[in-house]
């Protein structure tokens, strides 16, 4: 089962999360940010590939435009975002979690954090 919280989204790849689940977060934040634009990183799972190009793919079929950092922190991603005042970000990370899960952090350009 994934998890939602205050974080974001994770869960174990692929038994609680898989592709068509990326898919929908994305899809979901780019309905949320109105089809802006949004920085994506990743961490270096074995998942990060296949969840990063789910979430970018749900954020263009919202009509956002993509900056792909590829393997980046979670704090680089949201200081991008911020750097660069733009609608929003995507951290694809399950951060202390074991490698066999993945998740997504969602962030806009004033800093806070939306729930995934």
């Amino acid at each position: 089962m994934p998890i939602l919280t205050i974080s974001g989204l994770r869960g174990m790849v692929p038994s609680d999360l898989k592709t068509d689940d990326f898919l929908k977060a994305g899809s979901a934040f780019g309905q949320f940010i109105e089809g802006g634009i949004c920085i994506v990183g990743r961490d270096t799972r074995k998942s990060g590939q296949m969840a990063a190009n789910a979430v970018i793919a749900g954020l263009l079929s919202k009509g956002c435009r993509v900056l792909d950092l590829g393997i980046a922190s979670t704090p680089a991603v949201f200081r991008e975002v911020k750097t660069r005042n733009i609608e929003g970000g995507i951290s694809v990370t399950s951060s202390h979690n074991p490698p066999e899960w993945n998740g997504a952090k969602f962030g806009q350009a004033n800093g806070v954090r939306q729930h995934g």
